[in-house]
């Protein structure tokens, strides 16, 4: 702790990048339709205020875009494909094509696990 009159431990000065005006699409897939169905409930009435990363950055658009209807049939892979904008669309599973350790072990000693994944590219 720092204290007013300077003395205490030295400010440790960290440089950070943070994404701006970023936009993300994040599916689940489960064979649990009721599962789903409650997830969607509570992201559309969270008990408290949603954030990525960071609490001082809350989420501006409510997370869910389509409320009528927020489960839907059909695969994650096929909804994630389908549209008319162009996207990178990165699909995690154990036999995925690429491995990246970004999977938190623990922060206090920084390691962590892989995460295979598989990346692919929708045409406008």
């Amino acid at each position: 702790m720092i204290k007013a009159d300077g003395s205490g431990k030295d400010t440790v000065v960290s440089y950070r990048d943070y994404l701006t005006d970023a936009s993300f699409t994040v599916g689940l897939e489960s064979s649990d339709r009721n599962l789903l169905e409650k997830i969607a409930k509570a992201l559309v009435s969270p008990q408290w205020v949603l954030f990525l990363g960071r609490k001082a950055f809350p989420l501006t658009k409510p997370p869910i875009f389509e409320f009528s209807n927020p489960v839907k049939p059909g695969s994650l892979e096929e909804h994630l494909l389908c549209g008319a904008s162009a996207k990178r669309v990165l699909l995690e599973s154990p036999d995925g094509e690429r491995t990246q350790y970004d999977w938190p072990l623990c922060f206090g000693e920084r390691r962590f696990k892989p995460r295979r994944f598989t990346v692919k590219y929708v045409p406008a």
